[in-house]
């Protein structure tokens, strides 16, 4: 037995009183319909659905919606309910969807073979499910609480594929297949799966293979509700269970990750679109599937459901979205769809940065999150939608597909890592996210030279491009599918631990129509080896000290990265140039955790140079801070492995220089070639492992895995260059050249090992120089007659701090549940002093106010009331502006 709760008198105080904060008012409005209606008044369950045939077509059904549905409350409450069961199911299949659909899907009546996946439909008529490579049968009826990764001794625990599982990836593609001629097999099979989850799948049940509930997460966080309003024991959907230990245990199952709910809501929908025209979607079936779609959407609805500031929260509120907007008949069918809409228009701030990029930095799941966004502004100009219509989300979605642009590679693929495939920056994996764009945007000519390929449009009116929050710089000689493009990692890790790459001053080139120097991508969200290696440093283009790679913090604060990031930049005619310094903490770094910190004390500089016309020179600068010698190592990844691997037809092969490499992929050919004023080794890993670590298995230490090199994502081996040298402090310099004939240039140094000089077969000249000494480097690049001299500018120059800063922080850090009352009412009103005295001149009170600001905010009976990081991002905000009205 699992008890399910709920304390409609609580749920009703809420509202009454005004409790919650102003952010959560829309979850609370919701919540108390529930209560006013009765809703939910179990006291226990066993069997799903949640919600009674009593509760949903006695109270939930609207009678005032039209004239059928007041007919079909009126049939159920006379005491007929299979009747209303029969007329509920005869109006769902003869209802027009059209106008409901947030999802562009094709008439049931013109679909043929040719729109269906018959290898999806096909796994899911023989019980069969697939997650990156790794597929299983279920031998009788679904266990779905079974996961046989767990059991297999060949492959890692893979506790995603048992949460993917439960998205039902399958069912679409078996509803169509059931419309068609000889389809009754897949029907029938898909009627099975459905009653068979909706009975089994409640809050609580127990997965086979895990600790309870995984035990690092339970998913319910109810500490994200001001003040505490709801604990666990008041949750209507929470539930009591017992280990072996006889300890109480509240969470929920992995049916019930909120994200699989989000992901769930989508699919069903668009299932029933087309399953409700097959002879086996019956009145019994429709009734499971609309009951459950209600408990689902409002398992989501309560806040401790709703991960706020992340991408999950963007599926959650999409799944509610799509299910509001699909079941106008429901009562509380509006103040759904208008929290799903406040929901996702309140993650801009909690999720999207300054630039447009998403806080986890992973174009991946960004992709995902914007399309939540844009099927909501789709809704709402369609007219599908009631309510409100949020437009301001326009504007953040149309900075968003901007800095999607700023990182679109000629061939309208992304850079690899942060959780991108090797596929995505081979393919044109970005264009169709601007086709989607131009639905909500057709004026953007831009956008559409993206989604055409350049065949229609106009031109992208830059080269060279930096996203100023997540320090993503992109250089480029043009935008047709055979110019050059360079991708630069200058910022910080994303606001994830999991999906936190350690990949800064990593480089990445593309060239006449193929990447030509990735990192390693993505690997299974596992424990292996080969995840590890993704992740962290050795698996991008950078650098490690003594054999140890970064291991800076692996989830950076939303309040960190709406900052400016620190780097130099320059463009100018010909030339583009970044420049960005790594000086954090070395260590080994894994699974969103550091695992190990290093006695290492040395700062890191690259330096890009990247001239249009020719090639792009790396200087590399480590500097000593301990004085200690170091063993310094650079690391390129190309993507030679990943073509022989995957794309037979296309040649890929690597030749070693003396001094560097020689690749070609298809058409596109590169030299890479390195010098430095300290000896060092150079060679090719031709896709051995040196340190013998087998990747299918899981790490458990930090010793053993410092050999490994030359991988990329799915355990596939790559020529991957290397060099190393040990010293103090060094300068390296590297030269990558899009060319044919890899003898045509040599490497000389100049200035004491401090300038780089490239000597060309017809015995021309090129000298780099790179001064750092000054406020901001400064560049110096002499070519036979003609030179080009500039000094860099700084990204943060542009950071303005002023009290006006302060306050719309302190506004953004309240609505995003960081900052609550009466600190925040305290803290403004020190500002408005401060502000005050300011504009008239008396600057000694108003450095005493902005004082008081502090003391106000280090207050120890107020610590409770604001985060860590916001209390510490503030107080320096405020040190700085007292220093410098102090030196006036």
């Amino acid at each position: 037995m699992r008890s399910i709760k709920i304390t409609v008198s609580l749920l009703m105080m809420m509202v009454l009183i005004g409790m919650p904060a102003r952010a959560f008012a829309y979850e609370y409005r919701y919540e108390a319909r529930l209560a006013a209606l009765d809703v939910y008044p179990h006291s226990n369950l066993e069997a799903g659905p949640i919600v009674s045939e009593d509760e949903f077509y006695g109270k939930l059904l609207d009678p005032t919606y039209n004239a059928e549905i007041a007919d079909i409350v009126e049939t159920y409450q006379s005491g007929d309910a299979q009747g209303a069961k029969e007329k509920w199911h005869h109006y769902i299949v003869n209802r027009d969807d059209r106008l409901l659909m947030l999802s562009d899907l094709k008439s049931p009546d013109q679909l043929t073979a040719g729109d269906i996946n018959y290898s999806s439909a096909n796994r899911g008529l023989n019980r069969g499910h697939i997650r990156s490579g790794y597929e299983y049968y279920f031998p009788d009826e679904i266990d779905w609480n079974y996961n046989p990764t767990y059991y297999d001794e060949e492959v890692p625990l893979d506790n995603g594929w048992l949460w993917t599982l439960h998205n039902h990836a399958s069912w679409m593609s078996m509803a169509m297949a059931s419309l068609l001629q000889d389809g009754n097999e897949y029907g029938e099979e898909l009627a099975d799966q459905m009653k068979s989850w909706i009975a089994t799948q409640i809050p609580g049940v127990r997965s086979v293979g895990y600790d309870f509930h995984d035990a690092n997460k339970s998913f319910v966080n109810y500490n994200s509700v001001p003040g505490g309003l709801i604990r666990d024991e008041e949750d209507p959907f929470s539930y009591g269970y017992r280990d072996d230990n006889g300890s109480q245990m509240i969470g929920t199952s992995a049916s019930w990750r909120t994200i699989e709910v989000g992901v769930r809501l989508q699919k069903w929908v668009e299932t029933i679109y087309y399953f409700k025209h097959s002879e086996w979607y019956d009145a019994e079936l429709n009734d499971l599937l609309t009951r459950s779609l209600v408990d689902q959407a409002t398992w989501l609805a309560f806040p401790h459901h709703y991960t706020e500031g992340s991408n999950w929260g963007s599926y959650e509120a999409g799944g509610m979205l799509y299910t509001a907007t699909y079941f106008p008949e429901i009562t509380v069918q509006q103040e759904m769809a208008e929290l799903a809409a406040k929901r996702l228009t309140r993650a801009i701030d909690g999720q999207v940065l300054p630039d447009g990029a998403l806080n986890e930095l992973s174009p991946t799941y960004h992709i995902s999150v914007l399309n939540r966004y844009t099927a909501f502004i789709k809704g709402v100009r369609d007219g599908k939608l009631r309510g409100e219509t949020w437009e301001q989300l326009e504007e953040s979605i149309e900075r968003q597909y901007s800095a999607f642009l700023a990182i679109t590679a000629p061939n309208g693929g992304m850079p690899t890592g942060n959780e991108a495939t090797l596929s995505k920056f081979a393919g044109s994996s970005l264009r169709e996210i601007f086709a989607n764009a131009l639905d909500i945007f057709p004026e953007r000519e831009d956008f559409r030279w993206v989604a055409t390929g350049g065949a229609e449009g106009q031109r992208p009116d830059f080269d060279f491009y930096h996203l100023r929050n997540a320090g993503n710089i992109t250089m480029r000689s043009g935008w047709e599918l055979n110019d050059d493009y360079l991708h630069f990692t200058a910022g910080p890790t994303g606001s994830t631990g999991w999906h936190s790459f350690q990949n800064k001053l990593d480089v990445q080139l593309y060239s006449n129509g193929y990447p030509l120097l990735v990192n390693a991508g993505k690997h299974l969200y596992d424990k292996s080896a080969a995840r590890w290696y993704v992740t962290n440093t050795r698996g991008s283009n950078s650098a490690l000290v003594d054999g140890y790679g970064q291991a800076r913090r692996t989830s950076t604060p939303m309040n960190i990265l709406r900052r400016l990031a620190d780097y130099f930049y320059y463009d100018g005619e010909g030339v583009s140039f970044a420049s960005a310094t790594y000086d954090k903490p070395y260590g080994t770094a894994g699974y969103g955790s550091i695992l190990e910190t290093a006695d290492v004390e040395v700062e890191h500089t690259r330096s890009v140079i990247y001239l249009k016309d020719a090639y792009a020179v790396l200087i590399d600068d480590f500097k000593a801070l301990d004085q200690q010698e170091h063993q310094y190592e650079l690391l390129f990844h190309t993507p030679v492995g990943y073509y022989q691997q995957n794309s037979p037809s296309v040649t890929a092969e690597a030749v070693e220089l003396a001094d560097g490499m020689h690749w070609s992929i298809g058409s596109a050919e590169a030299v890479m070639k390195g010098i430095s004023a300290a000896p060092f080794d150079s060679a090719i890993v031709e896709g051995l492992n040196p340190g013998n670590v087998d990747l299918g298995a899981e790490l458990n230490g930090t010793g053993r895995e410092k050999e490994m090199r030359g991988w990329l994502e799915h355990n596939t081996p790559t020529p991957t260059q290397q060099y190393t040298v040990n010293g103090t402090d060094v300068r390296f310099f590297t030269v990558i050249s899009p060319m044919s004939q890899p003898d045509q240039l040599a490497l000389e140094l100049d200035n004491g090992g401090k300038d780089l000089v490239i000597v060309f077969e017809d015995g021309s000249r090129h000298q780099i120089s790179l001064d750092d000494a000054g406020d901001a480097p400064s560049v110096e690049i002499q070519r036979g007659d003609h030179t080009i001299a500039f000094t860099a500018k700084s990204n943060l120059a542009e950071q303005v701090l002023s009290i006006a800063s302060m306050r719309e922080a302190l506004n953004r850090y309240k609505t995003s549940g960081d900052l609550h009352d009466p600190l925040h009412q305290q803290l403004g009103n020190r500002l408005d002093q401060a502000e005050h005295h300011r504009q008239g001149e008396r600057t000694k009170q108003a450095i005493k106010h902005m004082e008081d600001f502090l003391r106000h905010l280090t207050n120890n009976g107020l610590q409770h009331l604001v985060t860590e990081e916001v209390r510490e991002e503030l107080a320096q905000d405020a040190q700085i502006l007292i220093e410098e009205w102090k030196e006036e």
